[in-house]
């Protein structure tokens, strides 16, 4: 959930407001939660990312084309040539021991599901965890931000911006350069930079630390010197919504993520300054405040819950269904 600092699915309990108070059970050991190492990326617009994961390490394309040297441990997966999405979908659900089962199938209704979905595949073929992962990554391709003032005006609506939205945009794409990396449908250009922000483990989160290989970035696929600490551009739309920023949840703010940007300075004792490839700039209070409403109110789509489904065939709260989880949520 990318309004956390890390996300933690089975392992946990309670809701909150956006997540916020998602915590720890009491009752596991900190190895038996299913978190990771690093800041949960958002489900939004992945169908504009050709490979997954802060890594890349899923997807057969894109990037990866070229890379089969590298296709073992967790991106054997890729050896099926899968697109991004698929692979992490398909991967995931055996990583985090989600099982296709005749309850899932029968009691819940889905095997109906997947005899639509998968009409012309056998049935002793149809209700794996591959068809699932199919299926899952069709409906994720469609969470798409497509009601964002910015996409109003590249419409034809002069005034879907405000004039700060509109100096802002004129710097993104200007004086700042944010575009030079954050191009693309979704802003990312699915490459990877060592930027020298901190990791999750200075900020607590758990399953974490100086020697987690998640916090290598593309060198967590590639296992190559020139990829460590190197980490994919993330996607723009709906930072409003989000409560920490970089792979390691090291900023909590859009202001503190455009500092960054301006100072052009390491922050992480792992890459020197050498190897930041930013370029230090400067900005005025109005344009610096001009940026930032472009990017926090020019990229809201806010009618993101038109994709919330209302209900789910097992009848369990969505999208969690512990005890306090149903209460916060108000499923209770």
């Amino acid at each position: 959930m990318p309004g956390r600092i890390q996300g933690i699915a089975d392992g946990a309990y309670g809701f909150g407001n956006l997540g916020s108070s998602r915590t720890l059970l009491s009752d596991y050991d900190q190895s038996e939660i299913d978190a990771q190492g690093i800041r949960p990326l958002t489900v939004m617009n992945v169908a504009y990312m050709s490979n997954t994961l802060w890594s890349g390490a899923l997807g057969a394309n894109g990037v990866n084309k070229g890379t089969e040297e590298y296709w073992h441990g967790l991106a054997e997966v890729n050896n099926h040539g899968f697109f991004g999405l698929e692979a992490q979908n398909v991967e995931g659900l055996d990583l985090h021991r989600m099982e296709i089962t005749d309850r899932v199938l029968n009691d819940f209704g889905y095997a109906a599901l997947f005899d639509e979905a998968f009409p012309d595949t056998p049935e002793d073929e149809r209700y794996t965890n591959e068809k699932a992962g199919f299926a899952i990554s069709a409906y994720l391709r469609s969470l798409l931000t497509n009601q964002a003032p910015f996409q109003d005006y590249l419409k034809g609506d002069d005034n879907a911006l405000s004039e700060s939205e509109k100096n802002g945009a004129l710097l993104f794409f200007g004086k700042a350069n944010c575009i030079s990396c954050h191009n693309g449908p979704s802003f990312s250009n699915v490459d990877f930079y060592s930027l020298g922000t901190k990791d999750l483990v200075d900020a607590g989160g758990i399953i974490t630390g100086n020697d987690v290989d998640r916090s290598l970035g593309r060198a967590l696929f590639t296992n190559e010197e020139r990829d460590k600490y190197a980490f994919k551009v993330p996607q723009l739309y709906n930072l409003q919504q989000f409560a920490t920023f970089f792979h390691g949840s090291s900023k909590t703010s859009i202001e503190e993520v455009v500092d960054f940007k301006m100072k052009a300075e390491s922050e992480n004792v792992n890459v020197s300054n050498d190897r930041v490839p930013l370029v230090p700039f400067s900005l005025t209070a109005e344009e610096k405040k001009d940026l930032i409403n472009f990017l926090t109110t020019g990229l809201l789509d806010d009618n993101m819950d038109r994709y919330v489904p209302s209900s789910v065939l097992s009848g369990n709260c969505f999208p969690n269904n512990d005890i306090d989880s149903r209460v916060e949520i108000g499923c209770e």
